[in-house]
């Protein structure tokens, strides 16, 4: 696996761009701009479950506070990507 510690300080990234000067970004957005951390924690074999479990654990929240799903998560990685290739 990837260096826990470089994944973590990408994670917090990604947790830093849902914020924004006006207020809360969409995930989406955050997501797009940190790709590379999904592509590099599945690469490493993690599941959509655990990249969501170590997000929580980062401080990765919902509005409402709550944890990500990996479900969401695998969404939101799979229409970014297809936009990327020109899928979409």
């Amino acid at each position: 696996m990837a260096d826990r510690k470089a994944l973590t300080k990408e994670a917090k990234k990604l947790i830093a761009a849902t914020e924004g000067a006006l207020g809360r970004r969409t995930l989406q957005l955050a997501v797009r701009e940190r790709l590379s951390l999904f592509e590099r924690l599945r690469d490493d074999g993690a599941t959509w479950d655990q990249i969501a479990a170590f997000l929580y654990a980062a401080g990765l929240r919902t509005k409402a506070g709550s944890k990500v799903s990996g479900g969401v998560l695998r969404v939101r990685d799979q229409r970014l990507w297809h936009t990327v290739e020109g899928v979409i």
